[in-house]
């Protein structure tokens, strides 16, 4: 599962990030991302992920474990190789392995007001959610 995730993180590739206006850009960069479509669930709180632009990194949680990694950013956000902490969970390793499909081969997004629409290869979408950063989310 790991590895899959991993995997999968690092092939996400969100075109277009640095267009938009100013607001757009600082709701892009400052917000927590939760995912509400689909509407998957963990005991140990919601699916969500950061990005820091000034340290270029990004980090999330899946289900289960956090996942972190860096970023490269131009006319694309390029996310790098990811790491993941390995607890297993019996509750959130399908919820975790959902979120990989998700993440897998995504080749874009929309921001439309709060939200955020990543849209994947063949088609596949989830909807994210800004909501405000809550302090030491850090892996």
């Amino acid at each position: 599962m790991r590895n899959v995730l991993m995997a999968a993180t690092a092939a996400l590739m969100l075109t277009t990030a640095c267009s938009g206006s100013d607001a757009e850009q600082q709701l892009l960069w400052q917000s927590r991302w939760v995912l509400v479509e689909p509407a998957l669930t963990s005991e140990r709180g919601p699916i969500w992920f950061e990005a820091d632009a000034e340290k270029r990194q990004i980090y999330g949680f899946s289900g289960c474990n956090r996942f972190f990694g860096g970023f490269a950013e131009g006319d694309e956000l390029k996310l790098g190789p990811m790491g993941m902490t390995r607890m297993a969970c019996a509750d959130g390793m399908e919820t975790e392995m959902t979120v990989a499909r998700l993440l897998q081969d995504a080749r874009g997004f929309t921001l439309d007001g709060e939200r955020l629409t990543v849209t994947s290869g063949d088609g596949q979408t989830s909807v994210w959610q800004a909501t405000a950063r809550e302090p030491q989310t850090k892996p």
